[in-house]
C-alpha cells in the first residue's frame, strides 16, 4: 500500500506544474514494451543524480520553479544502442530503443553483405548476399571474397582446404554451429566440406580469443555458423549447382509453420564429383571423385516466457584419389590409392527462459552429441578414428544495479573420447572437462565499454586450466572507434585428425613425446574509420595481432624422408597486420582492398624459421555492380598471394632439389547473377580465370610409397580455371503463416 501511495504521489507532481517543473519521460523497446532498469543518465555527467526506469519504462525528474529550459539525457540499456534525449518541463516524451544491430558499418551500401559490427569483441558477418557472390557450395567456399579468412588446398590428392586466421592453422579456429561445439576434433581435416553453403543464413566471424561463454579451444578466432531457421526461413527452395569438372549438388529446403508458437525445417544436400582428370600429367587425379549425402531436421518453439529447440544431422561421406591408373587401368604405369569414408551423426538442443517483467534477464541451456567416424587408407597405410563429444552449457544473463552492467555466469562441461590410428600408431583419449565461467560488461555513456571475462576448468588428464580475456572498445568521436582485445586459449591436439592431409606420402611418420595441451595468448588492437569521400561512404580498418604459443604441436617435416611429430614448449609466434578498405563511389558500386602481413614462426629441430606455406603478404580486391532494371548483379575478386616459404627438402645424395619459397600468383574469380522474378535466380561463373596451376604440387609422383614421395607440398592451385552454373528456386511463406 505505502508503494502505490508514494507512486500516486509521483504521478500527481508530474499532473501539477503549477508548483514546480517535471521533466517526465517514458522509454520503450521497438515492440512497444516498456523497456525496464534502463539507464536515465543527465548530460553533461555529474550535473543531476541518474535513474533508472520502472516496470512500465518511466522515469522523472523534478525542479523547482524555474528550472532550467531544458534537460538533456542519455539512456541506455544492455543489448541497445544508447541515445540521446532533450526533454522540456511539463511536456512528456517517449523514447524508442534501437538494437545495438543497427550500430554498424555496412561494407555495401546496396547489398549489404559484409557487416563489421562495432562491437566490443571484434567481429564481422557474412550476410546470405555476400555468401552467394561465389558458388560457396560449403564452408570452405564461403571465404572467396573475405580477406580475415585464408582458404587453401591442404594437400594435391585429397582435395582437403585448410583455413587460416592471423597466421594460424584452423585447428586453432573454434568452429561453432549456433555456439555449439561444430568442426573439431578429428573432423578438422575434411569438415569445411562438410556445411553446405545454402544451409547457412549468416557466418560470424571473431578475431582473437572471443567470449569465455564460448568455450576454452578459440586461441586465434571464432566461426560461428548461424542456420536458417524454421520460423524465418521460405517455405520451398532449391539451388542446383554443376561445373565443368564433373561436379554436381543439388540442396533442397522445406520449412513450415505448424502453429502458432512450433515452426520446423528440413534440409538435404547430396553432391557428386567423379572426373578422373590429369591435366599436369603427374599421374594423379587433380581432384577426388567424392560422394555426399546429408540432411539437417530442426524444430522450433517460441513461447512468452520460454523457448526451445531440438534438431539432428547427419552426413555420409566417401571420397577417393590417387593415381589415375588406379581408376583408368594401366599396368605400365604405379598405383596409389587414398580413400575415406565418413559418418557423422550430431543431435542438439536448446532450452531459454525469458522474464518479461525484467528483459535483462534470461537463462538458457544447451546441448549437444556427436559422433564422427571415419575410416580408409592412405596408399598402403590403413586409417581409422572415431570421437564420441558430449557437451553442455548453461548460461544465466542479468544485470548489477543498472543496464550499463552485465553479467553473465554459468558452468559447462566438455567430454570427448577419441580414437585415432595409422598402422599400429595408436592415440586414444578420453577427457572430462567440467568448467565455470563469469563474464562483466559494462556499457559506458561517454562511449566507452568493456567484456571481461574469467573461467575455470579442469581438465581431468592435465588438471586446472585458467581461462581470462579482456575486450575493449572506445568510440572516440563520431569517425573513430578504437578496439583492443587479449585472452588465453588451450586445446587437446589430435596428431593424426589434425593432419591427415600429412598422410599422404611414403615417409617414415614418428611421434617422439608425449602428449600435451597447445596453449596460446593473443592479443590485438585496432581503428576503424569511417567518413564520406567524395561524396560516398569509405570505411578504414586497420588492426594489429600477435599470437605467443607456450606450447604446441610441432610437425616437422624439414627432412626428406621423415615426418616427425612432437610436442614443444620452444615458443611459437604469429604477427599479423590487417589493413582493409570499402568504397561505394556510386550507388551501384561497392569496391574493397585489403592487405595483410604475417609474418609467422616456430622452432623446427631447434630453429626457428617461417612457418611453411604461410605466405607473408596476401592482397584481395573484390567489386561488385548491381542493375536494378535488369536484375543483374556483377562480382569479380583478384586474390594476390605472396611468396611462402617451402619445407627444407634438399637431399644431395638422391639428386632431390626444391626451391625455398613459392612464387607470387594472383587467382582471379568471377560471377554474374540474374534475378529473374522472385522465384527464380540464374548464376553463372567462372574460377582462376588465369588459370595459374601449380606444376609440381606432388613430390616424387613416380614412385608413389617410397619414402621420398609427398603430396602434401601444395602452396597454389591444382587445377586450373574452373566454370560453373547453377540456379535457385524459392517459394515464400504465405504471409499468415509466419508465428
Amino acid at each position: 500500500m505505502l508503494t502505490h501511495f508514494i507512486r500516486g504521489l509521483v504521478l500527481f507532481g508530474m499532473a501539477s506544474p503549477l508548483f514546480s517543473q517535471t521533466y517526465s519521460g517514458k522509454v520503450v523497446l521497438p515492440s512497444g514494451e516498456p523497456a525496464f532498469k534502463a539507464a536515465v543518465t543527465p548530460v553533461p555527467l555529474g550535473t543531476l543524480p541518474g535513474q533508472w526506469t520502472d516496470s512500465l519504462g518511466r522515469f522523472s525528474f523534478e525542479f523547482p520553479e524555474g528550472g532550467p529550459d531544458s534537460l538533456s539525457l542519455q539512456i541506455s540499456l544492455l543489448g541497445w544502442t544508447p541515445l540521446e534525449a532533450t526533454l522540456f518541463p511539463n511536456v512528456p516524451a517517449t523514447f524508442t530503443l534501437k538494437s545495438h544491430q543497427l550500430q554498424v558499418v555496412q561494407v555495401s551500401d546496396q547489398a549489404k553483405g559484409t557487416v563489421i559490427g562495432v562491437h566490443t569483441i571484434p567481429m564481422e558477418t557474412l550476410t546470405r548476399t555476400e555468401l552467394t557472390r561465389a558458388a560457396c557450395c560449403n564452408l570452405s567456399e564461403s571465404f572467396e571474397t573475405n580477406p580475415t579468412v585464408d582458404v587453401s588446398l591442404s594437400d594435391a590428392v585429397t582435395g582437403a582446404k585448410t583455413l587460416r586466421m592471423l597466421g594460424m592453422e584452423g585447428k586453432y579456429v573454434q568452429i561453432t554451429s549456433e555456439m555449439l561445439p561444430g568442426i573439431r576434433g578429428i573432423a578438422s581435416g575434411y569438415g569445411l566440406a562438410y556445411v553446405p553453403g545454402p544451409w547457412m543464413e549468416n557466418v560470424q566471424i571473431s578475431k582473437g580469443t572471443g567470449s569465455v561463454v564460448n568455450g576454452f579451444e578459440s586461441l586465434t578466432g571464432q566461426i560461428n555458423l548461424e542456420y536458417l531457421k524454421p520460423e524465418s526461413a521460405d517455405l520451398w527452395h532449391v539451388n542446383i549447382y554443376v561445373n565443368h569438372m564433373g561436379r554436381a549438388e543439388i540442396n533442397l529446403q522445406h520449412a513450415a509453420v505448424v502453429n502458432p508458437r512450433w515452426s520446423v525445417l528440413t534440409l538435404l544436400h547430396a553432391n557428386r564429383t567423379d572426373n578422373y582428370q590429369d591435366h599436369n600429367n603427374d599421374g594423379f587425379l587433380d581432384m577426388p571423385v567424392v560422394y555426399t549425402l546429408s540432411g539437417l531436421h530442426r524444430w522450433k518453439y517460441q513461447g512468452k516466457r520460454r523457448e526451445a529447440q531440438i534438431g539432428i544431422r547427419a552426413l555420409r561421406e566417401m571420397r577417393e584419389g590417387g593415381t589415375r591408373s588406379f581408376f583408368v587401368p594401366d599396368t605400365s604405369l604405379p598405383v596409389w590409392h587414398y580413400q575415406l569414408q565418413t559418418t557423422r551423426i550430431e543431435g542438439f538442443g536448446k532450452h531459454g527462459f525469458l522474464f518479461p517483467d525484467k528483459p535483462y534477464m534470461s537463462v538458457g541451456l544447451m546441448a549437444s552429441v556427436t559422433y564422427h567416424e571415419q575410416k580408409g587408407n592412405f596408399g598402403p597405410r590403413l586409417y581409422q578414428g572415431s570421437q564420441w563429444t558430449g557437451y553442455f552449457n548453461g548460461i544465466h544473463q542479468t544485470i548489477i544495479g543498472d543496464t550499463r552492467h552485465g553479467l553473465k555466469w554459468g558452468m559447462s562441461y566438455q567430454w570427448d573420447r577419441v580414437e585415432d590410428r595409422l598402422d599400429s600408431l595408436v592415440f586414444e583419449r578420453n577427457e572430462h572437462i567440467p568448467g565455470a565461467f563469469a563474464e562483466y560488461t559494462y556499457n559506458g555513456l561517454n562511449g566507452l565499454s568493456l567484456v571481461a571475462g574469467f573461467r575455470t576448468d579442469y581438465h581431468n588428464l592435465f588438471g586446472f586450466q585458467a581461462t581470462p580475456r579482456l575486450h575493449v572498445k572506445w568510440n572516440l568521436s563520431k569517425q573513430w572507434v578504437w578496439r583492443i582485445s587479449g585472452g588465453s586459449g588451450f586445446r587437446t591436439p589430435n596428431v593424426l585428425g589434425d593432419n591427415l592431409s600429412m598422410l599422404v606420402t611414403g615417409r617414415n611418420i614418428t611421434w617422439e613425446s608425449a602428449l600435451g595441451l597447445e596453449k596460446a595468448w593473443t592479443a590485438g588492437t585496432g581503428l576503424i574509420w569511417t567518413a564520406p569521400f567524395a561524396k560516398r561512404p569509405l570505411t578504414a580498418a586497420l588492426d594489429v595481432w600477435y599470437t605467443h604459443f607456450t606450447d604446441r604441436l610441432i610437425i616437422d617435416r624439414e627432412t626428406s624422408g621423415g615426418l616427425r611429430f612432437y610436442m614443444s614448449d620452444q615458443p611459437a609466434r604469429s604477427m599479423v597486420s590487417q589493413l582493409d578498405l570499402t568504397w561505394n563511389p556510386m550507388k551501384w558500386l561497392e569496391v574493397r582492398g585489403s592487405y595483410k602481413f604475417q609474418h609467422v614462426t616456430a622452432f623446427f629441430g631447434g630453429i626457428e624459421k617461417q612457418e611453411p606455406f604461410v605466405p607473408r603478404h596476401r592482397l584481395l580486391f573484390t567489386s561488385m555492380i548491381t542493375w536494378a532494371k535488369p536484375r543483374l548483379q556483377f562480382d569479380i575478386t583478384a586474390q594476390i598471394t605472396g611468396s611462402s616459404r617451402l619445407p627444407e627438402m634438399q637431399d644431395v645424395s638422391s639428386g632431390l632439389f626444391r626451391p625455398e619459397a613459392s612464387p607470387w600468383f594472383t587467382m582471379v574469380h568471377a560471377q554474374v547473377k540474374w534475378q529473374q522474378n522472385k522465384r527464380f535466380e540464374w548464376y553463372i561463373g567462372g574460377e582462376n580465370l588465369l588459370n595459374f596451376t601449380q606444376s609440381d604440387p606432388i613430390l616424387n609422383p613416380y614412385i608413389p610409397g617410397q619414402p621420398a614421395f609427398d603430396g602434401s607440398m601444395a602452396w597454389g592451385p591444382v587445377f586450373g580455371t574452373m566454370v560453373y552454373a547453377g540456379v535457385r528456386w524459392t517459394i515464400p511463406k504465405p504471409c499468415d503463416s509466419k508465428p
